[in-house]
């Protein structure tokens, strides 16, 4: 693997994601999925780079009064 190895940069930021779930880790969860997000983005693949900023943001539902 070297600089510029789109696939295997992503393998290895999803093998992290993996092992530190953001639903069970809610402290050390979304780092992996922050490193996506800037990897994703440096290699040109913007809407990959929002998504995964938007799963950071998850919606527990709790403290809506409406």
């Amino acid at each position: 693997m070297g600089l510029g190895d789109k696939a295997a940069a992503f393998k290895l930021i999803e093998q992290a994601m993996a092992t530190i779930p953001i639903e069970k880790d809610a402290l050390d969860g979304p780092k992996p999925i922050e490193i996506l997000a800037r990897v994703a983005a440096g290699m040109g693949d913007p809407d990959r780079a929002i998504a995964a900023l938007q799963k950071t943001t998850l919606d527990t539902g709790r403290g809506r009064t409406g």
